[in-house]
């Protein structure tokens, strides 16, 4: 008998690191460059659409729940100040919400992009 779970393990790690390569790549070509950190007091379109479009396509891929725990896991590395994680973590549910309205349609990925910009100009305008 073999033991599946370290390569199921490090197919998750190839999956998630290729959605955050991704989803800075969306984040450049969508903001034009790195977005600054945001926070509630000091909102940051461009960081709230990578997380969410991130997580999204975590979740698209892995589930919601494989999603959470890979994005949570992040979140709370060394040196991650209290008021940009807890911005992050919400940037992170939405995504994952959004992903489970588009479960099972094969534009999933196309569509994340646009809703979670929506998203991300609706928390920048205060309408969220």
């Amino acid at each position: 008998m073999t033991n599946t779970g370290g390569a199921i393990y490090r197919a998750e790690c190839a999956i998630v690191g290729l959605h955050a390569a991704n989803a800075q790549l969306q984040t450049y070509l969508i903001y034009g460059g790195e977005p600054p950190e945001g926070t509630f007091d000091q909102l940051s379109p461009g960081d709230a659409f990578q997380h969410c479009f991130w997580s999204g396509s975590i979740a698209l891929d892995l589930g919601p729940a494989r999603a959470e725990k890979w994005t949570n896991w992040h979140e709370a590395k060394t040196g991650n100040p209290p008021d940009q994680k807890l911005y992050d973590l919400s940037s992170n549910r939405r995504g994952r919400e959004i992903a489970e309205s588009l479960q099972w349609d094969p534009l999933g990925h196309a569509k994340l992009i646009d809703r979670c910009q929506g998203m991300a100009g609706q928390l920048s305008s205060g309408k969220e």
